[in-house]
């Protein structure tokens, strides 16, 4: 099953929710390392039993992506907040977190980093609002978390390399409701026929 752009899925805490997502076919699974949700063991343990997606660890805490840093993270992008772009050292694999009260004066600084950056993140109505500052970068827009078809359509149309969505906990161990993803992952189908 292909997808008809570039999907990443973050806020990934499981095995199952990553082996769900790469049996979909999405390209980039996120990682919370934040406050521990998923320790680099654990990230270790379940990058070991999926194939397909790009890993990303997500890391918004200064601390948490200096000792990213000192870890050999070969071919595993980093997540970052726009703020904390200027802590990642020489590191090429970055996402970019771009928050939605973010100033142009801010976005400016992105060009400082070009070369580092895989992609950024933005909200749809932020992206729309400043279409012309990433205009040199790959671009995902973050989806809330309930849209409609009509919606995801709409955004399909904007000239964007792709969609970032979110998991979500485990209801109990190997439990966990796919509904909302499923369906956007459905619906994103390339149909075959």
């Amino acid at each position: 099953m292909a997808l008809k752009t570039k999907v990443k899925v973050g806020n990934i805490t499981s095995l199952s929710e990553a082996r769900f997502c790469a049996g979909m076919e999405v390209d980039f699974l996120g990682f919370p390392i934040n406050d521990f949700e998923v320790d680099l063991k654990k990230f270790n343990e379940i990058a070991s039993w999926v194939s397909g997606p790009q890993l990303i660890l997500e890391c918004s805490k200064i601390e948490n992506i200096q000792r990213l840093l000192a870890e050999n993270l070969e071919n595993t992008y980093i997540q970052v907040e726009l703020k904390n772009i200027g802590f990642v050292g020489d590191y090429v694999n970055l996402v970019v977190l771009i928050p939605e009260d973010c100033s142009t004066e801010s976005l400016a600084s992105l060009t400082n980093f070009k070369r580092k950056i895989k992609f950024i993140i933005v909200s749809k109505k932020y992206f729309l609002e400043n279409s012309s500052l990433f205009s040199e970068f790959d671009v995902i827009i973050s989806l809330p978390e309930k849209i409609d078809s009509f919606q995801l359509d709409e955004i399909l149309h904007i000239n964007v390399s792709g969609i970032a969505l979110q998991g979500n906990e485990e209801l109990k161990p190997g439990i966990q409701d796919y509904d909302f993803l499923g369906e956007i992952l459905e619906k994103l189908a390339v149909n075959e026929d």
